[in-house]
C-alpha cells in the first residue's frame, strides 16, 4: 500500500495547505498527491491510504465516494452541502470505513441523522507542532472583517500589527483575474476531451497545478512559522485560530456570527472569540494571557487515531511484502 496526500486544484485558499501540513505529520513518505475534488482519476494507482481530513463538496465530476483502491481515513471531516454528500446510497460507504471523525458539530449530526456511526474529532490542526522555542514581539492581523477590527481592536494594536492573508493569488490572475482564468483552464480540458492527441494542454495544466501546489505549501509553512513566534494572533481565519492554539500562540477570533457558522460548530468554543461588533474582546492587548487548553483532548485523540490508522496501514505494507517474497522464494 502507497500512501497519499491530498492536493486541492484551483483553491486559492492557504489553509487547506495547514490542513494538509497537519496530516503530513503522520505519513511515512508521500508517494501520490491526489486532488481532493478528482479522486476519482487515480483508479489504477493500486491501494493508496490517505488522511482526508477537511472541506468537501460532492461535485458530480469528482466521484465520490472515492474508488474502492484508495482507503481513506476520514478524519476532522467537513461536509459541505451535506445532503448531496451524506446520502442514502453512501450510508454503506460510510458504514465500511467508520467511525467517522467530524470537524464540526453538524457535520456530526448529519452523520447521526443518516445512522453512520461517528463522532467530534475537531479540527486535525490542533495537533500542529511547534518548531520554535523563542517568541518575537509581533502581532499579526490575518483576515479580519474591516468594521470587527476597527471596532474591537485597539489602533495602538492595528497600527503596529503586521497583516497577513491566507488568500493566495496566481500571477496570471493579477493580469487577467480569477473568472476569466478558470474559464480558460475549462476550455483547455474541452478542447483536450474533443481531441486527446492534445496531450500538450494536459501536460501544461499539470506542470502549473504541480508548481502551484509547491508554492502553497511552501506559503502555508512560511505563515505557521510566522504564528509559532508571534506575541498574538487576531484572524477571522478557522485555519489560523485552531494552529495558534496547538502552537501555543495567543489568538482572538473576530468573525461576526461566528456562532451560527456551522463550520465552526464546536470549534469556536474552544478559542476566545467575537461574534459581535458590540462585544469586547477579552484579552490583555499588551500582555496577552495564554490560550485555553479545552483543546488538548481533541488533540490527543486525533493523534492516536492517525498513528493508529497509519501503523495499520504500514503493518498491512509489510505482511504484503512477506507474502510476496515467501511466494517467490
Amino acid at each position: 500500500m502507497k500512501f497519499g496526500a491530498l492536493s486541492y486544484g484551483l483553491s486559492q485558499n492557504v489553509g487547506d495547505e495547514v490542513q494538509t501540513l497537519a496530516a503530513l505529520q503522520y505519513l511515512p513518505q508521500v508517494d501520490h498527491w491526489l486532488d481532493r475534488d478528482l479522486l476519482e482519476r487515480y483508479r489504477e494507482l493500486g491501494k493508496v491510504f490517505l488522511i482526508c481530513n477537511g472541506w468537501f463538496k460532492f461535485r458530480p465530476r469528482a466521484g465520490w465516494p472515492p474508488p474502492e483502491n484508495l482507503k481513506p481515513l476520514l478524519i476532522s471531516f467537513y461536509a459541505y452541502q451535506s445532503g448531496h454528500l451524506i446520502r442514502e446510497d453512501l450510508v454503506e460507504f460510510y458504514q465500511s470505513i467508520r467511525p467517522i471523525g467530524c470537524r464540526s458539530m453538524d457535520t456530526l449530526r448529519e452523520f447521526e441523522r443518516a445512522g453512520v456511526s461517528a463522532y467530534f474529532s475537531g479540527c486535525l490542526t490542533l495537533t500542529l507542532k511547534n518548531r520554535f522555542s523563542e517568541r518575537s514581539d509581533d502581532v499579526y492581523i490575518v483576515d479580519v472583517d474591516e468594521n470587527m477590527l476597527s471596532r474591537l481592536v485597539p489602533s495602538s494594536v492595528r497600527h503596529k500589527a503586521i497583516y497577513v492573508t491566507h488568500q493566495f493569488e496566481r500571477p496570471y490572475q493579477a493580469l487577467i483575474g480569477f473568472r476569466v482564468a478558470r474559464m480558460l483552464f475549462r476550455l483547455m480540458k474541452e478542447v483536450e476531451g474533443k481531441d486527446p492527441k492534445r496531450r500538450v494542454l494536459s501536460k501544461l495544466r499539470e506542470h502549473y497545478f504541480e508548481a502551484w501546489h509547491k508554492a502553497k505549501l511552501q506559503r502555508a509553512r512560511d505563515l505557521l512559522a510566522l504564528y509559532s513566534r508571534a506575541k498574538l494572533v487576531v484572524t477571522g481565519k478557522l485555519h489560523c485560530a485552531m494552529p495558534c492554539l496547538a502552537l501555543g500562540t495567543p489568538v482572538v477570533l473576530l468573525k461576526e456570527g461566528v456562532d451560527r457558522d456551522r463550520r465552526f460548530d464546536g470549534l469556536y468554543q474552544l478559542v476566545r472569540h467575537c461574534s459581535d461588533t458590540n462585544a469586547r474582546a477579552l484579552i490583555n492587548w499588551e500582555r496577552p494571557e495564554p490560550n485555553s487548553d479545552l483543546y488538548v483532548p481533541l488533540a490527543e485523540c486525533l493523534q492516536r487515531s492517525c498513528a493508529e490508522a497509519v501503523l495499520k496501514a504500514k503493518v498491512e505494507n509489510e505482511v504484503r511484502t512477506d507474502l510476496e517474497v515467501s511466494t517467490h522464494s
